[in-house]
């Protein structure tokens, strides 16, 4: 349930978030619009890595990985 929620909200706040982007950008020059497009695009692929890095980390089994003792 909670996982629903945060997607949600994720998902929620990106809308807003690229909207006002977009009503931002209807007051400035094409060069403008594009490099910010390309900042907004890297910001996005950045999100994207940092949950799937975030997914890999729990799916780890962290806690085990104790060097060997040497007798």
């Amino acid at each position: 349930m909670k996982l629903n929620l945060a997607v949600a909200l994720s998902i929620l706040l990106a809308v807003l978030f690229v909207g006002t982007v977009g009503a931002f950008l209807l007051y400035v020059p094409a060069l403008t619009v594009f490099a910010v497009a390309s900042v907004l695009a890297g910001l996005c692929l950045m999100f994207a890595l940092g949950l799937a890095a975030g997914r890999q980390w729990k799916k780890s089994d962290r806690f085990h990985h104790h060097a060997e003792k040497v007798a």
